[in-house]
């Protein structure tokens, strides 16, 4: 009974695939997943050597996950390695239209194994190039957003090999793959979040910056009825990355939720404090040792967010900035002046230091007579680079296209003109929120990984 019933669904996956039924057989996909090929897990390898990448992608997915959740439950590597090995010639040749019909089944499995790699095995690498590869053939373009985005990031972090993740976060996304088949919400706002949050942590760890800061924005305002814990750590890490791109906390743009006004301050009393000390609302007679010892001072808290490498780029970055107004008022000063000046602790060995990191980014433009010990500071203003004029403004074209694309899809969408008619006729005005992520814990989204030190990362 149990080899008919799987020969009985082999010929539905052959024969659905064939007439195009993908919605049907995605139906009995799913529920044949925990019944007749959880029953049959012994000869789904034979079944799967009838069915082709191609043709049958639908049917070799199910048995796939069928396999990889039994091999996960008897908990040895061996049968789990074989399955991965399955999985990776599939993403190689699966049809991305079937695999589209049914992305809540292909996005779990791809789950498991960044799990697997990331919890089990703790080699987190190995699992990067093939959830790039199943993002590559599930999305529809660079710009949609999937919930592996998330998984792949983390996996990167966690690898230490953060270039890797970089073509899936330079993209601008527009537009969020529809995911779940339950239910009035298509996509878990956790794996937003967290693509946002793990982006973010990249481009701090990369010293860029201003991505970095637009990322963790995003994290901050997303809508959201409670604060989850993503978008606290978020916070944080934005009021550390403003202070080193602004020089000051910026505030949240208007458009935020309100309980993240209300309440989300209110937990990140260490970080207002050093916004308050680095902006000069508590008045010190030297800011960065009053940094320096607010850090010692609650080093555990900063430990157990990961910051500590934050904290000192912040500090850091008010040293900068007390040399970048020496080059405003002085043409040459000798490193002995620049470190009196800007109180460092090192003399003039550490401002010279300082003052060549900053000649090498472009932040200022100065000459060190390394015989005097004096530093000749120069016009900063350079020359404009035509080409890259160009590319900005073909970037801001591309922009521009996209927000007419999405300004007009907002308006033709039903939901948006009902809402929209209900909130002018007095009955509500506010918009769609997304459901939080209630219940989602630091460990839930960074499964066993602290970035303890940005700088480390760089």
């Amino acid at each position: 009974m149990a080899g008919g019933a799987l020969e009985a669904y082999v010929t539905n996956v052959q024969n659905m695939s064939a007439s195009g039924s993908l919605r049907e057989l995605t139906d009995i996909s799913r529920r044949a997943v925990d019944d007749v090929l959880a029953n049959n897990i012994q000869h789904l390898d034979h079944a799967l050597a009838t069915l082709s990448l191609g043709e049958h992608s639908i049917g070799i997915l199910a048995m796939l996950t069928a396999k990889m959740k039994q091999a996960i439950s008897q908990n040895q590597l061996e049968p789990v390695e074989a399955v991965v090995a399955q999985v990776r010639e599939f993403v190689s040749g699966c049809n991305g239209e079937h695999i589209r019909a049914i992305p809540d089944m292909y996005c779990d499995l791809f789950h498991k194994i960044a799990d697997y790699y990331l919890l089990k095995k703790n080699e987190p690498d190995r699992g990067i190039t093939l959830l790039a590869n199943a993002i590559d053939r599930l999305a529809t373009s660079k710009s949609q957003l999937t919930s592996l985005h998330a998984a792949l990031c983390c996996l990167c972090l966690k690898a230490r090999n953060l270039q890797a993740a970089l073509p899936f976060l330079d993209a601008d996304m527009t537009d969020i793959l529809k995911e779940l088949n339950h239910g009035p919400q298509h996509f878990d706002t956790k794996h937003f979040l967290c693509y946002y949050y793990y982006g973010g942590m990249i481009y701090a760890a990369l010293k860029q910056f201003d991505q970095a800061l637009f990322f963790f924005e995003i994290a901050v305002t997303t809508p959201a009825v409670a604060v989850s814990a993503i978008m606290t750590e978020a916070y944080k890490k934005y009021e550390l990355v403003s202070l080193i791109v602004h020089g000051e906390a910026r505030p949240l743009p208007t458009y935020k939720s309100s309980v993240v006004q209300r309440f989300i301050k209110q937990s990140c009393n260490e970080y207002n404090r050093i916004v308050s000390v680095y902006t000069g609302a508590t008045p010190v007679v030297d800011k960065a040792t009053a940094l320096r010892e607010h850090l010692e001072d609650a080093r555990q808290i900063f430990d157990q967010d990961g910051n500590v490498g934050l904290v000192k780029q912040v500090i850091q970055s008010l040293h900068k900035r007390n040399i970048q107004r020496l080059t405003k008022t002085f043409l040459t000063l000798s490193l002995t002046d620049v470190a009196n000046r800007c109180r460092l602790n090192g003399g003039a060995t550490e401002a010279e230091q300082y003052i060549v990191q900053m000649i090498e980014s472009g932040e200022i433009s100065a000459v060190i007579d390394q015989e005097n010990g004096m530093v000749h500071f120069k016009d900063s203003s350079a020359l404009v680079d035509s080409a890259t004029v160009d590319a900005q403004m073909q970037r801001v074209m591309a922009l521009e296209k996209v927000v007419r694309r999405l300004d007009t899809d907002a308006q033709l969408n039903p939901q948006y003109v009902s809402k929209m008619a209900k909130g002018s006729s007095g009955l509500y005005s506010t918009g769609p929120v997304l459901h939080d992520d209630e219940g989602v814990s630091i460990q839930n989204f960074i499964p066993g990984f602290h970035v303890s030190d940005m700088m480390s990362l760089s």
